[in-house]
């Protein structure tokens, strides 16, 4: 693969439960930039990735500060091309920074894939919102996927999935060109952690 056909993808929140998503994407000759705020995090990631011929370039920024995330987007872009493919975590104290990262994914003519992991309250039965897939639905150079994030029933009860459940979950709905996934269950919701 040239160096000009290699994707550029963009994980956030790749230091910590996407971490293996961040090093399995970096391995398979993809340019991957990540966003977290711990820059010692980012530099470890970032080293651990040089060691199995993987090519991570870090990020350091907070994606609850708006103008500092597009600076940081905007950067990356700059250096390495538009995100082909973006794989975001994003708490809710920033509802702005998802719709910020989307702007930044795919071209007019090459639509780049939104794969947005969300916590299993996305899933409540209780608050049906299609609100969300319709405002991502607006921007035309991205496809818009959603990873969910459930839990793990088991014999004494339930659980909250691990960092590395999640991960293979979403190197699963990666890998299978998903547009909806739920990683273990969110059902029965009343068994929920």
């Amino acid at each position: 693969m040239s160096e000009l056909d290699r994707p550029h993808v963009l994980v956030v929140g790749g230091t910590g439960m996407l971490r293996a998503v961040s090093l399995a994407l970096a391995k398979s000759s993809q340019y991957v930039s990540v966003i977290a705020r711990d820059a010692t995090r980012l530099q470890t990631l970032r080293r651990q990735a040089d060691q199995s011929a993987g090519d991570i370039y870090a990020l350091p920024v907070d994606y609850r500060d708006s103008d500092a995330l597009r600076h940081a987007l905007k950067t990356a872009t700059v250096r390495r091309g538009k995100f082909s493919r973006a794989v975001v975590w994003v708490h809710a104290v920033a509802p702005e920074a998802p719709f910020i990262i989307a702007q930044h994914v795919g071209e007019p003519n090459k639509i780049g894939r939104y794969i947005h992991v969300l916590s299993s309250a996305s899933a409540d039965p209780s608050k049906s919102d299609t609100s969300r897939k319709q405002h991502f639905g607006k921007i035309k150079t991205l496809r818009y996927s959603e990873v969910i994030l459930g839990f793990v029933r088991t014999a004494q009860g339930s659980r909250w999935l691990s960092h590395a459940e999640i991960s293979q979950g979403v190197l699963h709905a990666i890998n299978m060109n998903l547009d909806h996934y739920v990683v273990g269950t969110v059902k029965p919701w009343s068994e929920r952690p």
